[in-house]
């Protein structure tokens, strides 16, 4: 499944106000979000910017923190930076970090300096996300600067280095007959990585970049888990699992036609939790598949009604599957039948089935 990210970053309020003596502007960014059905409008992250103080002398250091909390939903994930310029002085308090949804937390801080002209200046903020593009928005604080003489630069706390953050969607493909790969595409985004890489489980490198929207990628038949990756440790992983174009299989190595019997027909094995029980009482049916192919199963007498399942063989060829029973008054039978889906030339269902008994319930004449 492809992540789709549409941004538009609309301010829909902003106010100053003291605490302390510092001084701060907070507003709210919503998300607008479109598919086939039409656009919907939700909140999506507040942001609280703070000066230490609301007076400063000319040339003095203005220190500054910020405050971002996320509205999204948990499986979101919010990637935004964070500037801010008084005069011709600007600093990035954050750049392109992903923050998890479902209230969700994230801390910067910076310093300005001080204009040297005395009176009133405004610190303007903008705040900036990714997503198909960049939208932008702002928000503005108002300082004082004075005649007095500028006070020594506090220097600021150097930040540790944060743990990467990551997200990678990706679509599948088919390969046509003859074929051994197929292209598909990825999209990917880390943040705070020293050797960013998006790397396939098959041992194929796709890129060393930071992001990438729509990337072709060579995909191999049946599971690729492609990881983005800083070094060698994986941050975030998608499975994309493909399949040959309809009407072909995979065949010594390649999609092709299969040819007729060559592969073997499903391995099926029934077992109980338990061949004799008490009248009322449930058992547990254990039903195990062997086929290297995708099949389509019908389990019998476990319940009133046929219960169909599926067995994913071009994934994993061998699984086992588990019922329970209704609760039984007389002996039942049970019995499992499987046959290939898409059917396969030459293989036929393959039944198998046990028994359960039932001890009678003991009646008083």
């Amino acid at each position: 499944m492809k992540y789709l990210f549409t941004f538009a970053l609309v301010i829909t309020s902003f106010f100053s106000f003291y605490v302390s003596s510092a001084e701060a502007v907070s507003w709210q960014s919503q998300l607008t979000s479109c598919d086939f059905f039409g656009c919907s409008t939700v909140p999506y992250y507040n942001i609280t910017v703070n000066t230490d103080k609301a007076s400063y002398a000319p040339g003095e250091n203005i220190q500054i923190s910020s405050y971002m909390q996320t509205l999204f939903c948990n499986n979101s994930a919010a990637i935004y930076s964070l500037d801010a310029s008084v005069g011709s002085d600007h600093v990035s308090l954050t750049t392109m970090s992903i923050v998890d949804g479902g209230g969700a937390v994230h801390y910067s801080s910076g310093n300005l300096t001080a204009p040297t002209t005395p009176g009133n200046h405004e610190i303007n903020f903008s705040s900036c996300h990714y997503g198909w593009g960049m939208e932008c928005s702002t928000a503005s604080t108002q300082i004082t600067v004075t005649d007095s003489t500028p006070t020594t630069p506090t220097t600021p706390t150097t930040p540790t280095n944060p743990t990467p953050v990551a997200i990678i969607s990706g679509t599948n493909c088919r390969i046509p007959q003859g074929g051994t790969t197929c292209p598909g595409t990825l999209s990917w985004l880390i943040s705070g990585a020293t050797s960013p890489n998006v790397y396939n489980n098959n041992g194929t490198l796709y890129s060393n970049s930071v992001s990438g929207t729509d990337v072709p990628a060579v995909l191999g038949y049946g599971l690729n888990t492609v990881y983005v990756r800083d070094g060698g440790t994986p941050y975030a992983n998608t499975d994309i699992v493909t399949e040959c174009e309809s009407g072909f299989s995979w065949v010594d190595g390649k999609c092709d036609v299969p040819a007729p019997a060559t592969q073997p027909a499903p391995i099926v094995n029934i077992s109980v939790s338990k061949d004799l029980i008490r009248s009322g009482e449930t058992a547990i049916v254990t039903t195990e598949i062997t086929a290297p192919y995708r099949s389509s199963c019908t389990l019998y007498g476990a319940s009133g009604l046929p219960i169909d399942f599926i067995h994913e063989g071009n994934v994993n060829s061998y699984h086992t599957y588990n019922h329970t029973t209704r609760p039984l008054t007389s002996a039942q039978v049970v019995k499992v039948v499987c046959q290939p889906n898409p059917a396969i030339s030459g293989i036929n269902s393959t039944p198998a089935e046990a028994r359960i008994d039932v001890i009678p319930t003991v009646q008083e004449i």
